[in-house]
């Protein structure tokens, strides 16, 4: 996987009012796409669709893992204020298992989809 090719994007917020959550202690310091080291993992509804779930997960050059999921539709994201709120969390573990663990099962259901 790509990193251009993930959509949304955490480190495209805008006038996001989501959380920086740590599920284990590990820092909730922001970052940005310089800082990633890999995509771990990264799942979508068919992109053809009108509206979406997403789910993604990287590890930072720093070691740390962070996920998220997230609605998409016409009118943006959930990284974005609009009609989808922006509200799409950022959780930071010190594991992927960690991450996963702190997804809802639709997010692990995606995952399991994309195969």
């Amino acid at each position: 996987m790509n990193i251009d090719d993930i959509s949304p994007a955490p480190w495209g917020r805008l006038e996001w009012t989501g959380e920086l959550v740590s599920v284990d202690g590990t820092s909730t310091e922001d970052f940005t796409v310089d800082d990633v080291l890999r995509v771990v993992w990264f799942a979508t509804t068919a992109p053809g669709e009108w509206d979406g779930e997403t789910t993604g997960c990287v590890q930072l050059k720093d070691g740390r893992f962070v996920a998220w999921e997230a609605d998409w539709g016409p009118t943006g994201n959930g990284f974005v204020c609009d009609a989808y709120g922006g509200t799409a969390d950022l959780v930071f573990a010190k594991s992927e298992v960690a991450a996963l663990r702190a997804m809802t099962d639709r997010a692990r259901d995606l995952l399991a989809d994309a195969g």
